[in-house]
């Protein structure tokens, strides 16, 4: 009996959490929103290219070298 209640109230239940799925993609803040998924990817993008223009651009074995030459120095 109680499954036959369930099974009455299925088609329901799949369309309030269908309704809900979309409210959800909806809220601005919402992180799984299909908006602010790619807006997450193109942010990752950039960043991804900032920092190896930023590898790229600067010698870290010479900062290195630079920095524990200065901290022997100074005494640290």
């Amino acid at each position: 009996m109680v499954t036959q209640e369930l099974n009455q109230w299925s088609p329901v239940i799949a369309a309030i959490e269908a309704e809900l799925r979309l409210l959800e993609a909806a809220i601005p803040a919402n992180p799984r929103s299909p908006r602010n998924e790619r807006l997450a990817k193109e942010v990752e993008t950039e960043v991804r290219r900032y920092f190896r223009a930023l590898q790229v651009s600067v010698d870290v074995e010479a900062l290195a070298d630079i920095y524990y030459q200065h901290v022997t120095e100074g005494g640290i």
